[in-house]
């Protein structure tokens, strides 16, 4: 298996303390070690950076090609960026009758606004949306993190960035935009929850063996690319006679049906109706 690497890892390490410790206040400190996590060893790629504390020069995001190096947005005086981040956190920190859900949309864009570190300035404000998303959250339950639907629209969500940066000082298009990738978000795991309650009742009703079992999880959950016989048998760890019976004996009991879709192999796929 392919590691994934000091990146992701410090994105994950960062999220999870975010949403684990969503009852902490977010602090100067707090913020500083999220970004040392980011970058643990004090670089962005080949280039050196200052990790763990607040820019000391002037920066502009640019566009994302090298061979067009328009500037996008010019962030806030490095001199600034102490002063506006003692606000921010404050406003973070301060109760209010506002939904978190818009809370969370103005702590993103402020955030980013500010542009307070040298590099990491779009991870660190996915991971405060998260967390500003799940204050007072007494559950700890967190049944999705928005960077993850954030990053299947990216060039929607860069261009609305750009919009509210640019234009005036109204964020409504921006917390518009942003509820909608909520509400897209939240109906993806109502439906994978709904999938899941009918697969649980699909193993109550159906005697499997340990392998069919195994196959259905995967079909529910991590599962890629079509299921063929010879998938199966490779995962299952067995002969290509035994998965096609195991198949057949799906396709029998009704949890399993040959695709429709084409290709060399034949395809089968779940039946949840």
């Amino acid at each position: 298996m392919k590691s994934s690497g000091p990146h992701i890892e410090g994105v994950v390490q960062t999220l999870l303390d975010a949403l684990e410790h969503s009852q902490l206040p977010l602090t100067q400190e707090r913020l500083f070690s999220w970004h040392r996590t980011l970058f643990p060893q004090g670089k962005s790629g080949p280039f050196s950076l200052h990790a763990g504390r607040y820019r000391t020069e002037p920066i502009e995001v640019l566009a994302s090609s090298y061979k067009n190096q328009e500037v996008l947005y010019e962030a806030l005086p490095s001199e600034q960026v102490p002063q506006e981040m003692e606000e921010f956190l404050v406003w973070v920190n301060t109760p209010s009758t506002l939904p978190n859900t818009v809370r969370s949309a103005i702590a993103h864009l402020w955030f980013l606004s500010i542009h307070p570190f040298e590099d990491g300035n779009g991870r660190m404000a996915r991971t405060i949306a998260d967390y500003v998303l799940n204050q007072q959250n007494t559950s700890n339950l967190v049944l999705f993190s928005l960077a993850t639907q954030l990053k299947k629209h990216q060039k929607a969500y860069y261009d609305q960035l750009h919009e509210a940066q640019t234009s005036s000082l109204d964020c409504t298009g921006w917390i518009l935009w942003y509820l909608t990738q909520l509400r897209e978000a939240l109906e993806i795991v109502i439906e994978t929850i709904e999938k899941t309650l009918k697969v649980n009742r699909l193993f109550q009703n159906l005697a499997l063996n340990d392998r069919q079992s195994a196959m259905l999880v995967r079909l529910t959950t991590d599962f890629y690319g079509a299921l063929t016989t010879q998938k199966w048998a490779r995962l299952s760890d067995c002969s290509h006679d035994t998965a096609m019976r195991d198949i057949k004996d799906l396709m029998k009991k009704g949890a399993l049906k040959q695709s429709e879709k084409g290709g060399r192999s034949t395809n089968y796929e779940l039946v949840l109706e």
